[in-house]
């Protein structure tokens, strides 16, 4: 399993006693882009702590506006959700989305919580229109 790969990854460089939550981020849209050209990257995110070993392919989220949304279920329905924020909830908003990646944080890990529980956040850069 990816995630846990990820956090063996983590514990080689100490990194596994700081990091907070998963991270995701989808870099093309699998409307358009054919599923294995899609570019795809999982990681955690790190509390501040700057006596510790540098962790290597650290990547900066851009900060900015972000709508948020909350999804509670299984990640395989995340796509439905995606969907509904494009043709429900931005032509209705007074925002658009802005041309930079969107990401999601998983709240809780599969591992330990009910698919039904599982929590997921997902953060779409916006402008206002």
């Amino acid at each position: 399993l990816l995630w846990n790969k990820l956090r063996h990854y983590a514990r080689q460089y100490e990194a596994d006693q700081r990091y907070d939550k998963f991270i995701s981020l989808s870099m093309d849209d699998p409307s358009i882009t054919p599923t294995e050209k899609c570019r795809f990257y999982l990681g955690i995110t790190l509390r501040d702590d700057t006596k510790a070993r540098p962790v290597p392919g650290i990547m900066q989220i851009p900060g900015g506006r972000y709508a948020v949304f909350r999804h509670t279920g299984s990640y395989s329905s995340l796509h439905k959700v995606y969907r509904s924020i494009y043709e429900e909830w931005f032509p209705k908003s007074k925002y658009h989305p802005q041309s930079t990646f969107s990401f999601e944080m998983y709240m809780n890990h599969p591992s330990t919580t009910e698919t039904s529980e599982l929590l997921t956040e997902i953060y779409i850069p916006v402008i206002r229109k």
